[in-house]
C-alpha cells in the first residue's frame, strides 16, 4: 500500500520540517473529529436504506476518457492506464463497485471521502487507489496562501502518517462554514435521524416495559421492611418484561393502592411521528419511497416507477457522479500530467 504500508511496517514518521512554519494547525479540532466518527455510526436503519439506494447506483459508474484536440476542441474516446486502476483499485479492494460505492458512502456520512493514491516515485503515477476512513483524515494547509499541502492518515496505533497532496484525492460537499470539509447528508438531517431513531428506541422499549413506570404503588401504613422486601419482589416479577405489559398487578398482605402514570402506546400516534420522520431523512437525501420499496395506495405501477427511477437518476444520481469525474480528471492532470483529457460517464 505505499507509503502507508512501509510505515506501519516500519514505523516511519517523516517529518514536514522542510515547509518550517508554511504549516497551519491543524483544520478540525479532535472533538470535530469525534463528531464525524459519531455521524459512521449512524449507517444503519432508515440511514442504511438511504445510502445503500444511492451507493448502488452510483458504484455503476463507468467513466469515459475522451482526449480534446487543442485546435478544434473536438472530443475522441480512448483508452487510458487510469483505467486499470480503477477496474482493481488494489489488492483486497478488487471491484470498481465497491470503490465508487464506498467513496459515496462517506460523502453522505461525513461530506468528505479520500482515496489514498499509491504513485510510482518518480512519474507520481497512480497504481493503486485505498479509500480512507474520513474520521481519520486530516488536512493541512499553508497559513499564507491557504492552499492544500498535505494530509495526515492515522492509522489503528494512532500513529500519523504524512502524506503528500498528490497522494490523496478529496471529494466533498459544498460546506458554507469550511472551505476544506465538506458537510454530509447524515449531518445535514441529523435531527430528523435522531427523532427516528429516537421513537425507535422508545416504541422498543415500550414493548419491554412501556418506557417508563406503568404507576406509582402507595403502601398505605406502615410495613416491616421483610413485607416490603417481599412486596417489592412481587412487583418487579409480575409487571416487568414483555409477557406482563398492560397486565393489573393484585397484592396479598399488603394495604396498598396504584395510580396510573404515563401514556399508553395506544396514546401516542407513534406510527405518524415514525412516518414524518422517516418522510424527512429520506427528502434529506432525495431518495422517492418507491426507491426503497415503499408504495401508495395505488400500487407500484409501471409509470410510478419508471417516473420516479428517472426522478432519481437525473435528480439525485447524476450530480453526484459529475463529482466523480472531476475528482478523477484532477488526477489525470496532476498525476499523469495529462491536461488534454476529459472525463465523462455514462449516462
Amino acid at each position: 500500500m505505499g507509503k502507508i504500508t512501509n510505515a506501519l511496517r516500519q514505523g516511519i514518521q517523516r517529518a514536514f520540517a522542510s515547509a518550517g512554519e508554511s504549516f497551519s494547525t491543524w483544520l478540525t479540532t479532535a472533538s470535530k473529529y469525534r463528531a464525524k466518527r459519531q455521524f459512521l455510526r449512524l449507517y444503519r436503519g432508515i440511514v442504511w436504506a438511504c445510502i445503500n439506494a444511492i451507493g448502488d447506483d452510483v458504484a455503476k459508474y463507468q467513466p469515459i476518457f475522451n482526449k480534446k484536440d487543442n485546435r478544434s476542441g473536438k472530443l475522441t474516446q480512448t483508452q487510458h492506464e487510469f483505467m486499470q486502476v480503477l477496474e482493481r483499485p488494489n489488492s483486497r479492494m478488487t471491484s470498481k463497485f465497491d470503490l465508487f460505492f464506498a467513496t459515496q458512502a462517506f460523502i453522505e456520512l461525513v461530506g468528505n471521502a479520500y482515496w489514498y493514491l499509491s504513485v510510482e516515485e518518480k512519474s507520481r503515477k497512480v497504481r493503486e487507489i485505498y479509500v480512507m476512513r474520513p474520521d481519520r483524515v486530516k488536512i493541512c494547509t499553508d497559513k499564507n496562501s491557504g492552499d492544500v499541502i498535505g494530509y495526515t492518515f492515522r492509522d489503528d496505533s494512532g500513529t500519523e502518517i504524512p502524506l503528500d497532496a498528490d497522494e490523496v484525492q478529496h471529494f466533498k460537499t459544498f460546506n458554507p462554514e469550511d472551505d476544506y470539509q465538506g458537510i454530509g447528508t447524515v449531518e445535514a438531517g441529523i435531527i430528523y435521524i435522531e427523532t427516528e431513531e429516537d421513537s425507535a428506541i422508545f416504541q422498543r422499549n415500550f414493548i419491554k416495559n412501556q418506557a417508563s413506570p406503568s404507576g406509582i404503588l402507595t403502601i398505605n401504613g406502615k410495613i416491616e421492611k421483610e413485607q416490603f422486601n417481599k412486596v417489592k419482589a412481587q412487583w418487579k416479577e409480575k409487571t416487568e418484561g414483555l409477557a406482563n405489559v398492560g397486565k393489573t398487578l393484585f397484592i396479598r398482605g399488603a394495604d396498598a393502592s396504584f395510580t396510573k402514570i404515563g401514556l399508553s402506546l395506544g396514546d401516542l400516534d407513534m406510527e405518524k411521528l415514525k412516518t414524518l420522520t422517516e418522510d424527512k431523512i429520506m427528502k434529506m437525501f432525495r431518495v422517492p419511497k418507491i426507491i426503497l420499496g415503499e408504495t401508495d395506495q395505488q400500487g407500484l405501477g409501471r409509470g410510478n416507477a419508471e417516473t420516479a427511477d428517472y426522478v432519481f437518476a437525473s435528480r439525485t444520481i447524476e450530480p453526484k457522479l459529475l463529482r466523480i469525474d472531476d475528482g478523477i480528471q484532477n488526477i489525470i492532470r496532476r498525476n499523469f500530467k495529462d491536461t488534454n483529457m476529459v472525463i465523462e460517464h455514462v449516462s
